[in-house]
């Protein structure tokens, strides 16, 4: 048993919370289909691949955050409950810790689409269309926009557009090694949903014209392709376009503010590198401390123009216990040199000084830091791990419009 356990975390592909793991990644692209963003776990659907057989298309991917795992929306950081259902999203996967290990094979009367669990369910990076081909340095060129009449049936109108991935004006027709970003010349559809954004005005398809540049999100990527289409991901469905550079600046800034305000109020994610106690002091002690990666500039300089800050003992999922935190003082902030700092860790790092240090502040432990000038309101019951909702959820009449809940409906 020793032996498997040795073998199984020598593997350099098993990620751990300790760091990011020294191989490249498994990328994968596909459509959002379930999240839990209090425990920080999704489902994606994977695009389908013309070298996989059929049957093993659609099959939901299970997926849970690594800690330290970065989640790009719009070209800036976000969190799990920033992306919309449907959000086609490229994902750096690791193997969790079971390792490598196949996946079973469903028989009759089973059906073969059935499980969602994969060896590589840890993610170390969640990124949108847009954020990719913001840091690709690409746009997407308006080739021709086609609007076909109202099919049949009611059942509404699909246009397509034809765009040329570009980069300072010439066509981009080779991805770089294992990249999964959509190259060359694609079909794409939309329809009375998709949002187009000139500057900061939400607009309609009606304003799509030939020879704009763009970014875009999909959704849908590779169902809408016929099965005698030779590349299946020639087709996938627009649902937001940014259809000029200041509409692309207009969306990168509402996400920055939207996750700093995020910040604010949760704490930044960090890991604990050191504790120190200090001698003849009881619990008081010094920890160590490096945020999590994509802490936005304006967060730091206020950590770093900050004289105290409060910390909560957290598990690997960001949850927090109730009563776990403590006010600290700040001794000392620094700057690190980004090409020596770890993957895996911002290029800052914190010390502070506590009259009582915490089982969660032991080195490795993740904790949540929140500066006193900060708002800090009681955090939601979901989002903490004590006390624990245990009670269960009944659908009663009372749910229902119209109806006001009474005594009879409550439980004792």
């Amino acid at each position: 048993m020793s032996l498997l356990l040795f073998l199984l975390l020598s593997d350099p592909r098993i990620a751990t919370d300790a760091a990011y793991p020294d191989v490249d990644p498994l990328r994968r692209l596909g459509e959002l289909t379930h999240v839990d963003h209090v425990n920080r776990t999704l489902v994606l659907r994977p695009d389908r691949l013309g070298t996989e057989p059929k049957d093993r298309w659609d099959l939901p991917h299970a997926i849970r955050l690594l800690p330290y795992a970065l989640v790009r929306q719009h070209g800036a950081t976000a969190t799990l409950s920033d992306l919309p259902l449907g959000t086609h999203l490229h994902a750096e996967l690791f193997l969790g810790e079971r390792g490598e290990y196949a996946l079973p094979k469903y028989r009759f009367p089973q059906k073969p689409r059935v499980g969602f669990h994969s060896p590589f369910d840890q993610a170390a990076r969640l990124s949108d269309d847009i954020s990719v081909d913001l840091a690709r340095r690409v746009r997407w060129r308006v080739e021709s926009v086609a609007q076909p009449p109202i099919e049949s049936g009611g059942r509404g109108s699909i246009g397509i557009i034809e765009a040329t991935c570009i980069r300072d004006g010439h066509p981009v027709e080779e991805a770089r090694q294992g990249s999964t970003a959509f190259v060359g010349r694609h079909r794409f559809s939309f329809d009375e949903s998709t949002v187009v954004w000139t500057g900061s005005t939400a607009q309609s398809w009606r304003v799509l014209r030939k020879g704009q540049e763009i970014l875009a999100n999909l959704t849908r990527s590779t169902l809408l392709a016929s099965d005698g289409d030779a590349n299946v991901k020639s087709t996938a469905m627009l649902t937001t376009v940014l259809a000029d550079e200041p509409a692309i600046e207009a969306a990168t800034e509402r996400q920055r503010l939207r996750h700093i305000a995020r910040m604010r109020i949760d704490g930044v994610p960090c890991r604990v590198l050191s504790t120190e106690m200090i001698p003849g002091k009881g619990a008081a002690g010094f920890v160590d401390l490096a945020p999590y990666p994509g802490l936005d500039e304006q967060l730091i300089s206020e950590i770093e123009e900050a004289g105290s800050a409060r910390l909560w003992g957290a598990e690997r999922s960001l949850r927090t216990y109730e009563n776990d935190a403590k006010n600290l003082r700040i001794v000392r902030f620094e700057r690190v040199d980004p090409a020596t700092n770890p993957a895996h860790l911002a290029s800052v790092r914190v010390r502070l000084r506590g009259n009582e240090l915490l089982e969660g502040y032991r080195q490795g432990r993740t904790v949540l830091l929140s500066v006193s000038e900060w708002s800090t309101p009681e955090r939601p019951r979901e989002t903490r791990l004590w006390p624990r909702d245990v009670r269960e959820i009944h659908v009663t009449p009372a749910t229902l419009p119209g109806r006001s809940a009474t005594s009879a409906d409550v439980e004792p």
